[in-house]
């Protein structure tokens, strides 16, 4: 089964399916041992009761199970980062969510391999305090950019010098891509130029990672063109983003969302820029 899981598309229905095969069976060590495929696909399709599952029969068996290997119990934490702090994200529990990050780093870091556990804590924290940045104010807005940026590269490095079977790229994709975002974040609270000049160079560099997700890159890059003023580009690279996505499963329908949003924001700012320019044109010609 896992390895049928392993094979398809994460974005399938036939991967769910497997999915809620795995977890209507009696709990076994096995489900500890796919602990991170399982959490692929539950991710891609945003389902916060299964994860919320998944998470609770890893940990009851961590807690029970008789037929633990060594390795098995050093997977608490990878299951604590990658399951819980995900699904306290998507339930909008920041403040628990940063907790439980930084926990896993803590743990981490006095641990011997525990690097990759520890790049997913940082890439968390890093995702987080981006968040929190957004509905902050003042110096607690700096710092949680601040934070977000140091976080995102510290993840970048660990992600990057892995060794092993693990292929890092696509995460070191997701790092970057979250860093950009955090950047233009950055440019749209502080106006720091600076900023939106990373976020694009950081933006051209995932372009060339063909692991990441395509959707989410076409996402962010019509984000940019429209911070730049290019707001006909935009609209016309969200438009053609938005009618493939409803097209697709419902997995996608976080970034359909996401598409969505961004295409109400970028006709705000094109307003309210517009009123700004008739306003100053008043004011000269009066």
């Amino acid at each position: 089964m896992f390895q049928e899981m392993h094979a398809a598309d994460p974005m399938s229905g036939r991967a769910m399916e497997l999915v809620k095969e795995a977890l209507e069976r009696p709990p076994a060590v096995e489900l500890l041992r796919g602990f991170l495929d399982l959490a692929k696909v539950i991710k891609f399709h945003g389902d916060i009761a299964r994860m919320k599952i998944l998470v609770s029969r890893c940990l009851q068996l961590l807690r029970t199970s008789q037929e633990l290997m060594p390795d098995d119990c050093d997977r608490e934490l990878i299951i604590r980062t990658c399951g819980k702090v995900w699904y306290l994200c998507c339930e909008q529990r920041l403040d628990y969510a940063l907790e439980e990050a930084h926990r896993s780093i803590r743990i981490a870091e006095s641990r011997v391999n525990q690097r990759r556990t520890l790049a997913h804590a940082r890439k968390y924290v890093g995702e987080i305090a981006r968040r929190m940045a957004e509905e902050s104010t003042g110096h607690d807005r700096t710092y949680r950019l601040d934070t977000s940026a140091n976080n995102l590269r510290e993840a970048m490095a660990l992600f990057s010098a892995i060794d092993g079977d693990y292929t890092p790229e696509s995460e070191v994709g997701v790092c970057l891509l979250l860093l950009a975002r955090t950047q233009l974040v950055r440019y749209r609270l502080l106006g720091d130029q600076a900023a939106l000049a990373e976020a694009e160079q950081l933006a051209d560099q995932v372009v060339g990672m063909d692991q990441v997700e395509s959707y989410d890159r076409d996402l962010f890059l019509a984000e940019i063109a429209a911070a730049k003023g290019r707001y006909a580009e935009s609209k016309d690279q969200l438009g053609h983003l938005i009618e493939t996505l409803i097209t697709l499963p419902g997995a996608y329908a976080e970034v359909l969302a996401r598409a969505y949003c961004a295409r109400a924001r970028i006709d705000l700012e094109r307003r309210v820029r517009g009123a700004k320019t008739w306003q100053w044109l008043t004011c000269v010609s009066a």
